[in-house]
Formats: C-alpha cells, sequence, structure tokens
C-alpha cells in the first residue's frame, strides 16, 4: 500500500493533473494501494456505469417509482464511493434516502442530477487529457 507522503505527491506533486473537482483523490488513492492504471481503468468504465443508473433514475422518477429510483441513486451512490465522487455521493444519499420516504423534492432530484453531470464531465475531460 502506498504511503499517505507517496499519494500525497501523486495527486498535488508531479501528477498535479489528477486532482478531479469534487472528489477525493488521496482517500481513493489509497484504497487503491495508490494504483493510478487501475484508478484510471476504473474511470474508464464510469461514463457507462453512471449514465445507465442515472436513465433508470430519471425513467423511475418520470412513472412515480419511488422504489426504482433509490435503488438507482444507492447504485450511484456506490459508484461515486468507489471513485471518490463525494459531491456525487452524498447527493445521492441526500435523493435516495428521499426517495425511501417518498418526500423528495425537485430541489434534490436536480442536486443530484447536476452532481451526476458535474462528476461525468470531469471524468471524461480527466480521461480526455490521457491523464
Amino acid at each position: 500500500m502506498a504511503t499517505e507522503h507517496e499519494i500525497d505527491s501523486a495527486v498535488h506533486g508531479q501528477h498535479a493533473e489528477l486532482e478531479i473537482a469534487g472528489f477525493s483523490m488521496a482517500e481513493t488513492l489509497d484504497r487503491l494501494g495508490g494504483d493510478l492504471d487501475l484508478f484510471r481503468d476504473i474511470l474508464g468504465m464510469v461514463p457507462r456505469v453512471a449514465g445507465d443508473s442515472l436513465g433508470k433514475f430519471d425513467a423511475a422518477v418520470a412513472r412515480g417509482d419511488h422504489v426504482g429510483a433509490a435503488a438507482a441513486a444507492h447504485a450511484m451512490r456506490g459508484m461515486a464511493t468507489t471513485i471518490g465522487a463525494t459531491t456525487l455521493a452524498d447527493a445521492a444519499e441526500v435523493v435516495e434516502r428521499a426517495m425511501m420516504s417518498s418526500s423528495a423534492d425537485v430541489n434534490q432530484i436536480e442536486t443530484f442530477r447536476r452532481n451526476a453531470s458535474e462528476m461525468l464531465h470531469a471524468v471524461e475531460k480527466f480521461l480526455g487529457q490521457g491523464a
């Protein structure tokens, strides 16, 4: 496992391009043993997985299926937690709980969607840089 200093150096030193807004890079790289290649591989799966979860969420919301929307938000939360997308994970948790109690409001739903969109954009930008 990488030391805290090695991870800090990777994130803030020679690999400053690894910083992604809304992500906890040090924690994520620590969980992955500092393996930057593994991190890139995992990020490569994110657009498809996140897009699928967001599509399921939107479809469930449109048909008034709170349980289905909560399940899709839960899937997004798990993916976001895995990659260290803390802002999205937090928003997914809020909307998941609200959906389970049938108390979700438009602001919670829009915050979740906005954070998902921002995360996808950041990941695609990161992957496009060949970082």
